[in-house]
This record gives C-alpha cells, structure tokens and sequence, in this order.
C-alpha cells in the first residue's frame, strides 16, 4: 500500500509541476551532515551512446538545508499567523485529498503522512495541523519562497532560472560569486581570499600550503589495483569494464579519465548544475586549476565564475614589498597578464618594467606567502641586473624560513636554485 501509495504521490508531482513541494522536512543525518527540507530538481536528457544510439539518463538533485549546527537552523521555529490553517480531522471533514494539499504546496512527508491517517484513522494525528500557503510562499508553515519565483513556477523553472542567468567572467567582470569551501581538511590554501575545494584533495599538487593534508594519504589510491573486469581510472578509482567510455559527454571515473579527453561541455559547467560537472574532478596529469563547478583551466587561465581571481589575489599579496615591486614581479613571474589596472604587455614593450623593477630591495620573497608547507620560500636577488623580459624570472634561492636579509640567509637554511636544477623557465 505504501508503494503505491509513493507512486501516486510520485505522478502527482509531475501533474502539478508547478508547485514547489518539500522533501525531507524531518532533520536527517548522513554522514554526520545534518539536512531537511529539500527540493528536488529532476533531470532527463539523452546522450549518444553507439552508432547513433541514445541513452536516457535521469538525474534527481536535492537542494536541501544544511546547517553546520542545529543553531543555524533558521526558520524551523518560524510562527505562521497569516495563512489559513486546518487539523487533519478538520481536513477528512471537508473530504480534502492528498491531491488538494499537493496543489496547496504541502511536504511530500506531510501529505504521506495525512494518507495514512484517512487509510487508518489514527487518532493520534487527528491534530497535525497543515498550512494552506499563499503563492508563492511553501513550506512546513509557509516560510519559504524564492525572490523571483510566481505562484506558476516549478523547482526545475527557478534551478534552470538560476543558472541560465549566470554572466561568464569573461562576459562581465563585475561579478560577485560564493564558491563553496571543502571543510572536512584544515588547510591554509594561500590566504583569505581562496579555500579549498574538495578537487584540489589528490589532484598531484599540494594546495594546502601549511601541512599539505590535501595530498595525504593519496599514494594509498595510487597504488591500488583493480579487478579484471574493471577499469582503472588514472587517479586509482575502479569502475566496471563496460563503464570505460560508454558514451560522449558523460565520465563515469571521478577525474573523467574513461571518457575521451576533449570534454568540451565542462567549458560552460558555470552554467550545468548536473552530475557531469558537479560530481568530476580534473585530470591530475593535465595539471589542470579546478574552478569550483567542474570548468578545469590550466593555471592561471580565466574561468568563467572568478575563481582563478581569488588563487592570484592569493599569491599576489603585496605584504611588505613596494606595490611597484609587486607589480613587476607579477609580470616578471607571468602570472597574469594586467594587475592594478597596468598590462604587463605595456611595461614590457616600452620598457617601463625597469622603472617598477628598481623599487625592489635588494634581496626579497615573493610571493610573500610560502610557497609549500608554510616554510618553503622563493628569494630573488638583484633582479635589477639580470632580468630578461623574454622568459618568466626564476628565484635565485630556495629558503626554509623567513628571510629579511642577506646576513640572515644562513640561517634560513637557503639553496641556489642553480644547485637545485628544479625550477624552469617558460
């Protein structure tokens, strides 16, 4: 009865497709991660499959509630007193069905709920009350709605909405994004302006620049070997044979290492909330810089939600450096192309590098913070003398502490990095 009951519910859903229902509104803990009220965006698309054939591939996605602490859970004690509100007995009596709670925007566990009243009588919820909410407002007692949403809108209208909206970086540089943060890892990623996102964790690079943990343990995945009838993925995961490149466009390895490497759709992920951006990682041996959404560019490279703005805005702290030093050693480094408004491409075709290059101190860092496990550091020398404007200038030392001055290099235990051989230019 119940799963029948679950179908009608489920069909219902799809009729009224213009109703934004709750799912979930009873607190739930997975994995230690607290969630409630969740809408669920659904997704069916087909893809190319073999010669010419195509799979239908069905995608449900929950937008749920999750507070890091019950604290955060805001509008859950939120009180009601504009919206018409009915008991389950005074709801039989006016021979409401499931049918008109689903039209009201009624939660999916409420409406269930009430089913199994009108099949059983059950006394004891003759007073659970239900809100018969005004448009657009939904929820548990009508405390939700969305900004731009009308009374005619579904979930898959405001997701679609959302994302269609989006400007690329490209497009308009006056954007303003929330990138989420990985926070199960403590990690110092360079500073305040960029954390970590859970891709760069066994991505080959170390990204926490504290203790490295993003690249702990990884060797363990390496190594690991699979059964005959799977595949190895190139970052270790193991999926089934018949999963290695089953179809265009969608990976089912976690790095999209099964799939043929000209995956052009991660270009617009800034735009695709589905499993085939959300869900993948970038290639390790492409040394690819992860966006945030599934976009992989190579470092330094623009990607279309700014993220790449916050890795440089990291490393181009000024700190104690002159902001005419900073400036040319942002370019010198070719890091970027423009900082504080100046084209590098300007001071390099003029020569206008050596007038910012001379306000550098003899002996300096940069970049100001380390460049790997919290001590590791980069010093140039006199860089007035033997910059070549051609190549990316390279760091004369390497240094295992904070170095202010020449007398305190020793100490700092530095490396020339002509004794090294590490550093390329390009």
């Amino acid at each position: 009865m119940k799963i029948y009951f679950i179908l009608i519910i489920y069909i219902h859903s799809i009729i009224i497709n213009c109703q934004l229902i709750l799912y979930d509104t009873d607190e739930l803990i997975n994995d230690n991660i607290l969630q409630f009220d969740c809408l669920y965006y659904r997704v069916s698309k087909e893809k190319l499959a073999y010669q010419e054939l195509s799979n239908v591939i069905n995608e449900l996605i929950p937008y749920c509630f999750r507070p890091i602490n019950r604290n955060e859970s805001l509008f859950r004690n939120f009180i009601n007193t504009q919206d018409q509100k009915l008991t389950f007995e005074e709801l039989r009596i006016y021979n409401i069905s499931t049918k008109d709670l689903l039209s009201w925007s009624t939660p999916i566990d409420l409406v269930e709920k009430y089913q199994l009243y009108l099949d059983e009588i059950d006394l004891s919820l003759s007073n659970e009350l239900i809100y018969n909410c005004t448009k657009p407002w939904f929820g548990l007692r009508c405390q939700y709605s969305f900004e731009y949403s009308n009374e005619y809108m579904s979930i898959n209208d405001v997701v679609e909405n959302e994302f269609n909206i989006k400007n690329s970086y490209i497009e308009s540089s006056n954007m303003l994004i929330e990138l989420p943060c990985y926070i199960h890892i403590k990690c110092n990623r360079g500073g305040k302006s960029i954390c970590l996102d859970w891709r760069e964790i066994c991505n080959g690079r170390i990204d926490c620049i504290d203790e490295g943990l993003d690249e702990s343990f990884c060797f363990d995945m390496e190594i690991n070997e699979c059964e005959d009838n799977e595949y190895r993925c190139h970052n270790g995961l193991c999926i089934p044979d018949e999963f290695w490149e089953n179809g265009f466009g969608d990976a089912d390895c976690l790095d999209r290492s099964d799939e043929f490497a000209d995956v052009l759709y991660s270009y617009n992920c800034f735009r695709d909330p589905t499993f085939r951006c959300e869900e993948h990682s970038c290639r390790t041996n492409w040394r690819d810089f992860p966006c945030g959404d599934g976009q992989c560019v190579q470092t330094f490279n623009k990607c279309h939600n700014e993220r790449h703005l916050s890795l440089i805005k990291s490393i181009s702290n000024q700190g104690y450096l002159s902001i005419n030093c900073s400036i040319a050693m942002m370019c010198l480094t070719k890091l970027i192309k423009q900082t504080h408004g100046i084209l590098c491409e300007t001071l390099f075709l003029n020569n206008f590098i050596y007038d910012y290059i001379k306000y550098c101190d003899f002996i300096f860092q940069f970049p100001i913070n380390p460049v790997y496990l919290n001590h590791i550091r980069f010093l140039y020398e006199n860089i007035s003398e033997k910059t070549n404007i051609k190549t990316s200038i390279i760091p004369d030392y390497i240094c295992y502490a904070h170095v202010t001055t020449k007398r305190t290099m020793d100490a700092a235990r530095c490396v020339s990095v002509e004794n090294v051989g590490v550093l390329t230019r390009f």
